[in-house]
């Protein structure tokens, strides 16, 4: 969804990414000082409130409807027609979609399992697996505590780096196998960081 001047582009709800449309999604919102409407903790004014009041939350309302209609595919935004403000939405949006977290997070970790560098560049390679990782890690943080989440994630990190080194081109064997053997004392600290390995391996090539 594209704004106004200024604004970013929020990610697509497709009717299969919600954890990751909802994050970001309520940064964009929190960013315009809109989370109460869209959340519901700032209600419809009461109907003694003044005109002043009552016009000013109806435009607000009409604000983030506008945004969340327009930040999804047209199928979805065409069944949240019979809601008046944008808490109901979203409240039906998160009833309907997060139940559907679990099979979600199947269908990206099976995108992690095939994802392999192939004839992409080592950059875009690595963009694209971090962006299922992005996901990966928001859907479990929804099916999952926040602190038992929150140490498979750290647990797994390593693995990343592993998994992303292993799926390298035949061509970079010899650089891979490099970095694989190198001392813990230089690499021990970053040895859960991709984005750090990223920079080693581009600064080798």
């Amino acid at each position: 969804m594209e704004g106004q001047k200024g604004d970013v582009i929020v990610v697509r709800f497709n009717g299969k990414n919600f954890a990751l449309w909802e994050f970001q999604f309520r940064i964009y919102v929190q960013g315009r000082r809109l989370r109460g409407i869209l959340d519901g903790s700032i209600p419809e004014p009461a109907a003694d409130a003044s005109a002043k009041v009552k016009e000013d939350w109806a435009v607000n309302n009409a604000s983030v409807m506008s945004i969340l209609l327009s930040s999804m595919d047209p199928g979805i935004s065409l069944s949240l027609r019979g809601f008046s403000t944008a808490a109901d939405m979203w409240r039906h949006l998160s009833a309907l979609y997060s139940k559907a977290s679990a099979s979600r997070k199947f269908d990206v970790e099976l995108d992690l399992a095939n994802l392999k560098q192939g004839d992409r560049d080592v950059s875009t390679y690595y963009q694209d697996e971090m962006t299922l990782w992005t996901e990966h890690d928001l859907l479990l943080t929804s099916l999952v505590p926040t602190a038992a989440s929150t140490d498979v994630i750290h647990e797994r990190a390593a693995s990343r780096v592993m998994r992303f080194l292993m799926n390298l081109c035949a061509e970079f064997e010899g650089i891979r196998a490099s970095l694989l053997h190198c001392s813990y004392g230089y690499l021990g600290a970053l040895s859960c960081d991709l984005s750090s390995w990223l920079q080693i391996f581009l600064s080798i090539c």
